[in-house]
C-alpha cells in the first residue's frame, strides 16, 4: 500500500532501481541495501529524473531542457525531447541541435528522440536500454505525465 501523498516511488540506489507504483515494491528494492537512495514523487517525469541523476537533487538536468529556436527547422526537431544516455554529456535536451553536440564523435553513443518528457528521462535513467514491458506499464496510466 502506498504512503499517502505520493503517486510514484523512485529508487536511484538499491538492490534494483526504477520507479514503482507502490511503496511496498520500492521498499523491497531498498530494504537492507547500504546507503540506498529513494524518494516519493507525485510527478512521473521528476521521479525518473531522480533515478537518472542517481538520487542527486541537482536541478541542472532540468535546466538543460531548453526551448527550440525556430531557426533549427522542423526536420531537425522531429521530436519534442532528445535523450542522451551515453555521450559527452547526458540528459534530456529540448532540440536536436543541442543533443547532437553531446553525441557527435562519441564512441557508441546512445541517444533517441521522444515526444514525452517522462519517456526521455526513463531512457536516460536506464542507460539507453529499456524493456517493452516497462513502457507498456508506464503508458497505461491515466496520469502518465503528471502535469
Amino acid at each position: 500500500m502506498p504512503r499517502s501523498g505520493y503517486n510514484w516511488y523512485a529508487v536511484a540506489v538499491g538492490h534494483w532501481t526504477g520507479v514503482f507504483d507502490y511503496w511496498d515494491e520500492a521498499k523491497e528494492a531498498v530494504e537492507g541495501y547500504p546507503r540506498a537512495r529513494h524518494q516519493g514523487f507525485n510527478n512521473l517525469a521528476e521521479a525518473w529524473e531522480y533515478v537518472a541523476r542517481g538520487g542527486a537533487h541537482s536541478r541542472r538536468a532540468w535546466e538543460q531542457i531548453r526551448t527550440t529556436p525556430e531557426s533549427y527547422g522542423p526536420y531537425q526537431n522531429a521530436y519534442n525531447y532528445y535523450a542522451v544516455a551515453v555521450g559527452y554529456e547526458t540528459g534530456v535536451f529540448g532540440n536536436w541541435h543541442e543533443a547532437k553536440y553531446a553525441v557527435d564523435g562519441y564512441p557508441r553513443a546512445r541517444h533517441q528522440g521522444f515526444d514525452s518528457l517522462a519517456e526521455a528521462w526513463e531512457y536516460v535513467a536506464k542507460g539507453g536500454a529499456y524493456s517493452k514491458r516497462d513502457w507498456e506499464k508506464i503508458r497505461s496510466t491515466d496520469d502518465y505525465y503528471g502535469y
